[in-house]
């Protein structure tokens, strides 16, 4: 054993806190939100809602309901990267715009003010 464990010296003692310390990490690591909190009631569409990209070269969106989720998203198909708009429009003429800076396996979203 002491050849697997490079001469590790393993002691009740040590083992016991090892195994405290190995729990209250645990615990602590599953108190922590796993994503951030994205809802928000001044997020909300739905079907009658527009999404489209400024520059329509660099692909398509639009807004599907999805079951799995029981919410609409903003879907998008990218083509290529670089830096366009994103502008969703509600029934009711309200525009919002985002900055959206497409890159090889990410984007970055910001709205625009």
């Amino acid at each position: 054993m002491k050849k697997i464990f490079g001469g590790f010296n393993l002691t009740w003692k040590k083992l016991i806190i090892f195994a405290i310390c190995s729990g209250v990490y645990t615990v602590v690591m599953a108190m922590l939100p796993a994503v951030q909190n994205t809802s928000s009631d001044e997020c909300h569409f739905d079907d009658t809602y527009k999404a489209y990209l400024v520059d329509k070269k660099y692909g398509d969106v639009n807004i599907h309901y999805d079951e799995s989720l029981e919410a609409y998203m903003v879907h998008a198909d990218f083509k290529h990267g670089g830096e366009t708009e994103l502008v969703i429009e509600g029934i009711n003429g309200k525009i919002k715009k985002y900055s959206l800076n497409i890159g090889m396996n990410s984007y970055k979203l910001e709205q625009i003010k």
